[in-house]
């Protein structure tokens, strides 16, 4: 009996499902909940917690010159269905010649979950989903987990008093489509992006260049290991980038998206289409231009 106790064990701790939080060697992972319930024909937002251990680090949707993105694959009830993660704007880090965007110490991920208007209130539905990290330090290594989280399906839904406010927090700083015009286009080695309109106008006013960054949703546009140059002007600002692959050996680009950050609390996305015409407008002025280069 000893012996097949010993045998049994095992398979049962194996088909134990998952918790909603799981520890590997340098991430405490936990699936947490904005709210205590879900509402039919709702959404609910599920947020990735992540606790990185100390000089690690996770990244961002564009990892940069090296890295991998966090990706989630979900197992969730008939008719639900969650999308992409909301990134909140992330660290510059230079890792010898690399510059990579990433998390360090703590961030929360949240993903919006659409719930069915016929979810049953007064069931408990089971949403469990795999997440794969890759996180880094002097060496890179690949980690993942499966958590699932339990919830009732009501009719309200208050904010779970642990979670609530911290992923309500995210959504409201994390950057969203500003009202603002943009253009890209060649100049040289360099690439041209200018930003104008009365919301980049207020947030330049506010928060100024000194500390202004383009993060671009891909790859290969720009060389990120090089300097960013801001310029601010009397209607928004003008970035100076170094022009990447796909400007100088790809297909011609025509779209630039990305996230234009001036500080933790003014950051906001944009898309840029081909074209000097906004040049101008922008009221770009040489003496202001601020040089980004210092990683951070």
């Amino acid at each position: 009996m000893a012996l097949l106790a010993a045998l049994v064990a095992p398979l049962l701790a194996a088909a134990a499902p998952p918790g909603p939080s799981a520890k590997t060697n340098h991430l405490e992972l936990e699936l947490v909940a904005q709210s205590k319930a879900a509402q039919p024909g709702g959404v609910l937002y599920l947020a990735l917690q992540q606790k990185i251990a100390k000089g690690w680090h996770t990244y961002w949707r564009n990892p940069g010159d090296a890295g991998e993105a966090t990706s989630a694959s979900w197992k969730l009830p008939p008719g639900w269905s969650a999308g992409d993660f909301v990134w909140p704007t992330p660290e510059r880090v230079m890792t010898g010649p690399l510059m990579n965007y990433v998390y360090s110490e703590a961030v929360l991920l949240p993903v919006p979950v659409s719930v069915p208007a016929n979810a049953a209130p007064g069931k408990t539905v089971a949403l469990t989903v795999t997440f794969n990290l890759l996180v880094c330090k002097d060496v890179c290594i690949p980690e993942d987990a499966t958590l699932t989280l339990t919830l009732p399906v009501s009719t309200t839904a208050t904010p779970d008093p642990r979670f609530g406010p911290a992923i309500a927090a995210v959504l409201t700083q994390a950057p969203k489509p500003a009202a603002v015009k943009a253009s890209f286009w060649r100049s040289g080695t360099s690439l041209k992006l200018a930003i104008s309109g009365a919301s980049a106008r207020a947030m330049v006013q506010a928060a100024g260049v000194a500390h202004a960054y383009f993060y671009p949703f891909a790859g290969t546009v720009i060389d990120h290991a090089k300097p960013q140059k801001a310029q601010a002007g009397k209607n928004g600002l003008t970035f100076t980038l170094p022009a990447g692959y796909d400007f100088t050996h790809g297909k011609p680009v025509t779209e630039l998206a990305g996230v234009v950050s001036l500080d933790r609390s003014h950051a906001f996305e944009i898309k840029a289409l081909p074209g000097q015409a906004l040049a101008d407008a922008a009221g770009v002025g040489p003496e202001l231009a601020t040089t980004v280069d210092d990683g951070q």
